[in-house]
Order: C-alpha cells, then structure tokens, then sequence
C-alpha cells in the first residue's frame, strides 16, 4: 500500500472520528430523553404494565430457554398441551436472541428487556443518521435531527408498551443495505454486493421471526412508494431495476435469494400451523382497529404542544380517545413539511443522472400522504381492504394503526432533508431552519408516562417462596388476586393468563394457561372465578391425558397444590353427578353447557354457539342409574350455516367414548332454519363413572367471510343452543 493511500486513510479515519463521537452523544442524549419516565421515578420503572409486557417477558423466556436447549423453538410451555403456540403472535426471534445474552450476564426480566427494546431504538437512530449523511448528503445537525425524530416521535413513544414495535429500527438499516448493494454494484464490487444483499436477505428473514408487523408495515410501504415511483418517474425506476439486472449482475444476487428462502422456512413452520387453527384475522376486526380521520393527528391529551388541541378537536368530533392501539398521530409541523414537499414534487417528472436524490425525496413525502389515505377509515369503509384482501400477509394484521408507524419513520427523513436544505442558504434560511428543526423536536414531547413497570409488581406476579413440588409436570391458575381498578377483560383474560405465564418460563413447569394475539380455537380457561373454572381446567386436563401431574397454582395464596381428583363440579358439568330425565341445557355464555363443549367451538355467545370447521366434540355426563334401563332421549335445538344455493347439509353423530362403532349413531340433516334435532343413546352405552363423547363430523363448512368481506371470518358448522334430555326408549337401528 501507497504512503499516500495510508495517509488519505488515516485523514478519512480522523475526520470520520467526530462525526462517530457526536452521533453517539446525540444518541444518548435522544434515548436518556425517551427514557426519562423510567430513569427519573422511584423505584425505577420499565415500559409497559402487567398485561402486554408480562406476555412480551414470557416469551423472552422461552427463547432464553431455547438457546439453553430446554425448549423446543415453536413450542413455548403455554397453552400446554397445545403445539406452535409460537405463531401465535410475534415470534420475538431477534428480541431472544439480545434478551438472552443479557440474561445470561445475570440480569433480570425487566432490565434485560429494557435494554433490549433500547439497543433496537439504538439501531434505528444509527442507521437513520447513516441513510441521512450517505444517500440523502445532509449535514450533520439533520442527520442529528432526523435520527431524533426516528427515536423521539410522539407517535412511536406512545407505542412503546408494544416493545416488539421498537424493531421499527431495522427498517432503516435495511434501506442503508438496500443502497448500499446498488452502491457496490455501481462501483463495479459485485462479490462485496452480493454478500451484501445475502446479509439484507438474512436481516429480512430474521425480522419476519422477530416482529411481523413492522416489517409486514414497510413491506406495504415499499411496494406503495415503488408504485409512487413508478408513476412520478417512470425513467428513473425502470434505469434502477435495471442497474441490478445489466451485465448478469443478477447472478451476484443468487445466493441472496437462496439465503431469504432458505431463512423464510422458520416463518413458514411457524406461521402456517397458527394460520389454519386460528383462520387469522376477519375484516370487520381490522377495521375496527382502523384509524378514523382525526386519529391520524390524535397525539394525546399529553403531548406537549398539540395535547390541548386534539382534546379539543375529539370534543368537537364526539369520538373520545382514540386509544392506545391507535394513538400514533402526525405531529402537524412535521405533516406540513410531508405536504409541502409532496405538493412541490406532484408533478410527473423526467429523471436526469444526478436527480436520484430529490426523488427519492418527493417519493418518500407523496408514499406517506398515500400511506394515510390508505389507512385511513370513513364510515366503514377503508381502501386498506385491498391490502387485507390482495397482499400476502393482510389477513394477520389486525391493528392497521402501526402502519402509521412507518409513515412517521419516512416523515422524519423528509423533515430532516427539508430542514437542511433550508439551512443551505443565507442567514435567514439558517435561522428558519434551526427554529422548524427545534419545532419539530419540541412537538414530539408527550408527557404521558410509557412506564408503569416495577421489579415488585412482577415479583409479586410470580412465586416467591416454595418452588412447585416436584411432582408437577403441568399445572394451572387459580384465585387472581383482584388489582385496584381492574376491569372485567382484566380478570377474565389477562391476569391468571399473564402470571401463569411468566411462573411457567421461571420455573420450567407447562402451564394450561396462555395469552397471545390468538389462542387455540378450543381454548377455555378464560374465566377463572366462575364457578366452574376448576372444573374446566380438569376436564381439559383429562381430555390431553395431563392429570398425571397435575398441579394448581393459588395466584393469591402463593401456594401450589397437587391436584389428586376431580373438583366439585354442578351436577351438569361432565364431572358432576350426572343430567336427570326432563334436564334442560343451554349453550349460551355462563350456561351449564358451556362446560360440555369440548373441541371444535366457538367461545358461546347469547343465543348458543356455532362448530367451527368440520369435527367437534361434546362431553356429556348423564345418571346411568336414571338412563340404564330405558336409555336417553336428547333432544338439540340446530341450525346449519349455509351460504345461498344451499339447502342443507348433514352432520353425522358418533358415540366416541365409549367407542360403539365406526359408524355414526345418526346423521342429521339441517338447514339454516332452527331444527328439534333427536340424538338417541342406548341404555347400555351409558356408563356409571364417566361422562361420554359426543363427535359431530360435517362433510363441507363456510364462512361468512365468503360472501361478504366484511363478514366473520369463522367456519361455521352448525350451530347448538339448547337440548332436553328424557330417559325414553330409543330403537338402535345398527343392532
């Protein structure tokens, strides 16, 4: 090497040094700021609360588990028996992996997801200030600018209870990548591309196992501004897919492809099991989820400038508070930059070498205001109902909101670009400049706290004395200690469900218990101070073959108990004395049939409930001394969901504990009308010391969806409200 080639080295090596030193001061000094409710209480507090972040720790666990080899990687120890449960939710692949080198460094739950989440904030605020000072040439107090607006943003602070949502940060180190691949290339270094490109396929592979919103959101957002661009410079989009293309430069790209495959088969594993249990997501759920006009520059009562005003503009409305799955507004300075540079680019233009630069820059402002109109919802209606329908993916997004997250990372690039061309001219420029730079970082200060975490609240969610016997190989949630000011979504789904999760990622112990996104479709143990709680919890137990082991956990007491039998149960329960001749059973919620219903059903409603998909189980317990003699007579209340055209369908009825035969006991033929349908058990099928099962098998079922986008997304069987039950003679035609 050249003197002159090691001198241009170390002059580029000490100029880059400052840049280096300033950009990680800006970066503490953005994140101490993003930070400040957690640092400055005592005792110190961690983002989110009990519900969210005790779901976000357990999973955590599990990966800590998994690379301590104790876990298989998609099966987390909750929802115990049940398999894939990772899919359920984000899968946190990425979080695990930083999360567990903390852990293993001895630092606790909280700390280690604390830092976590910050290390991703981190990433994004680097890899902004990168794409800002290499690909767009800003200075260096816009690069500062724009990597303080990726991290501070009032939108993304107020979603930070969503830790998972922080990976938001990747999305502008894969932009850096993507640029730096066509950097490479242009320069002639094909092998330094395409290594280049392998590592984007793999970050991208590796971002769909860690947090599948944000990067299904900037998927959404590059195809809109690759549209964008394809309208406003057709020229220049055809000259850069082409400049990956010419001269065979796509065969550097190769092993990038065959890296996204082969990294995609993880995602497919564990993505598509959940996806056919649970039928994803229907369309009036996402739209429910679907911002409203006003929610698009909602910033909170506590924002710091415009807090008074969206007060004001919701009183106006009549909407109240928007939430806070869709509270990630536009700060209004900075949406006016957006639609200045929008409005100032909205022409259709003629590239020119040199001019990539400004377009990019007017593509990325109209790609946003696009963004909003895609997401936004008027009357029911939302054009985000293409994406749902059309892009792969669609139907597992449910909170359509977060993709406002990634308009306000494109929105503080524009700011920043705009914000030093300004300061590119004279005095007055400059002086205009720092005050719309200091305006746009005042505006994203709320003053709502994000933590509400303490090391005691969680300690006192988990065991702190005896460690569960040694006896236990699963167990379950019993007697939630009732929170100040808890709600009944709390008590019924969130408290018993959270705790038994975190007790089971630190002590080892499955637990029958869970919380995700989506939950297995048969999953009953919401609940837990109804009457019959206990009684559910067992017979599910019995039905997996899991009452070996057995144990309760008193969530109140802090106490473990093994479970030796079955708990006192209503004389309608499966596990109770047994139905008497002329019993009548409903199905609908908080009725005694709700205890019968096994697999395959909906959670009951008012009315009843439907079977889902085409087998469902219904577990019955009848007096055999009542029913011995001259069998029972049962008599179902049913109807069929049919889409039109169809006139009927059959169901056929198998006695399947215990087993008579291969063939059904009778099939019913129903119609969409209620039907008095009739179920006849011999006498001497009923046994003394345990409840039968009843299997209800269909030939096609549909959903409503089918006909109308806006439908249940459900597969609808059939539907049972009610039976009577006499001890009446029935003829059994198979003998």
């Amino acid at each position: 090497m050249s003197s002159e080639v090691v001198s241009a080295k170390g002059n580029h090596e000490l100029a880059l040094a400052p840049e280096i030193f300033l950009a990680v001061v800006s970066c503490l000094l953005a994140l101490l700021l993003f930070y400040r409710a957690h640092l400055f209480t005592v005792p110190l507090h961690f983002t989110g609360d009990t519900e969210d972040s005790l779901i976000q720790a357990a999973r955590l666990e599990h990966w800590f588990g998994v690379f301590r080899g104790r876990y298989h990687w998609r099966d987390p120890i909750f929802f115990y028996p049940e398999k894939n449960v990772l899919g359920y939710n984000d899968a946190y692949f990425l979080y695990g992996a930083l999360y567990s080198v903390y852990r293993s460094f001895g630092l606790d739950q909280l700390l280690s997801m604390e830092l976590t989440s910050a290390a991703f904030r981190a990433v994004g605020f680097f890899s902004t200030w990168l794409l800002l000072r290499r690909y767009f040439g800003t200075g260096l107090g816009a690069a500062a600018l724009g990597a303080a607006l990726m991290t501070l943003s009032n939108g993304i602070y107020l979603s930070a209870g969503h830790t998972q949502l922080a990976t938001l940060g990747v999305a502008p180190l894969a932009a850096v990548l993507g640029a730096r691949v066509h950097e490479l290339f242009e320069s002639g270094r094909r092998f330094a591309a395409g290594a280049t490109a392998a590592g984007l396929a793999a970050l991208v592979a590796s971002w769909m196992m860690t947090a599948f919103y944000t990067i299904f959101m900037t998927g959404v957002f590059v195809l809109v501004a690759t549209i964008v661009l394809a309208i406003y410079d057709h020229r220049l989009c055809a000259r850069l897919l082409g400049d990956f293309l010419k001269d065979g430069r796509w065969r550097s790209l190769l092993p990038a492809v065959v890296v996204l495959l082969v990294g995609l088969v993880p995602f497919a594993l564990t993505y598509a099991p959940a996806a056919t249990a649970t039928g994803m997501r229907s369309l009036g759920e996402v739209l429910f989820y679907t911002p409203r006009p006003l929610d698009l520059v909602d910033l909170g009562s506590g924002n710091l400038v415009w807090g008074r005003l969206s007060e004001g503009l919701r009183a106006m409305a009549q909407t109240g508070e928007p939430g806070a799955e869709r509270w990630m507004g536009f700060t209004y300075v900075e949406l006016a930059l957006v639609i200045v540079v929008a409005v100032a680019g909205g022409r259709v233009a003629r590239s020119a070498p040199g001019s990539i630069r400004g377009v990019m820059l007017r593509v990325l402002a109209i790609a946003t205001l696009v963004g909003l109109l895609l997401e936004v919802k008027v009357a029911h209606h939302s054009l985000w109902t293409w994406v749902y329908e059309f892009v792969p993916g669609g139907r597992g997004v449910r909170v359509v909101a977060r993709y406002q997250l990634i308009l306000l990372a494109a929105a503080a690039i524009v700011s920043a670009v705009v914000v030093d061309r300004l300061a590119r001219g004279g005095a007055a420029r400059r002086l205009a400049a720092i005050g719309i730079g200091a305006a746009l970082l005042i505006e994203q200060i709320n003053l709502d706290s994000i933590a509400h975490l303490t090391r005691a609240e969680v300690a006192a969610e988990t065991p702190s004395g005896a460690a569960p016997p040694p006896a236990c190989k699963a167990f379950f949630a019993t007697h939630p200690p009732r929170r100040p000011n808890e709600g009944e979504t709390g008590l019924k789904y969130y408290i018993h469900t959270t705790q038994a999760m975190l007790i089971a990622a630190t002590t080892g112990v499955p637990t029958l218990n869970g919380m995700d996104s989506f939950y297995p479709p048969e999953h009953s143990l919401f609940s837990p101070l109804d009457d019959d709680y206990e009684a559910r919890a067992y017979l599910f137990a019995s039905r997996h073959g899991l009452l070996d082991g057995l144990c309760a956990f008193d969530l109140t007491k802090k106490t473990w108990r093994i479970v030796t039998g079955p708990p006192p149960a209503p004389r309608t329960h499966p596990l109770g004395a047994g139905l008497l001749d002329g019993d009548r059973v409903l199905f609908s919620a908080d009725q005694p049939g709700v205890g019968m219903l096994a697999d395959g059903w909906s959670q009951p409603e008012d009315w009843g409930t439907w079977a889902t998909g085409l087998g469902s189980t219904l577990t019955v317990r009848l007096e055999h001394d009542v029913f011995a003699a001259s069998g029972a007579k049962m008599v179902f209340s049913a109807s069929a969901y049919l889409p039109p055209g169809v006139s009927a369908k059959d169901v056929r009825i198998y006695l399947s504990d215990p087993p008579v035969s291969t063939d059904p006991i009778t099939t019913w033929t129903l119609t969409p009308d209620n039907q008095w349908m009739t179920l006849c058990i011999p006498g001497e099928e009923i046994p003394s010391e345990r409840p039968i099962t009843l299997t209800f098998k269909a030939g096609r079922s549909y959903s409503p969806s089918q006909l109308n986008p806006l439908g249940d997304s459900r597969v609808l069987d059939f539907s049972l409200s009610e039976f009577t039950v006499d001890a009446a003679s029935c003829n059994d035609s198979r003998r």
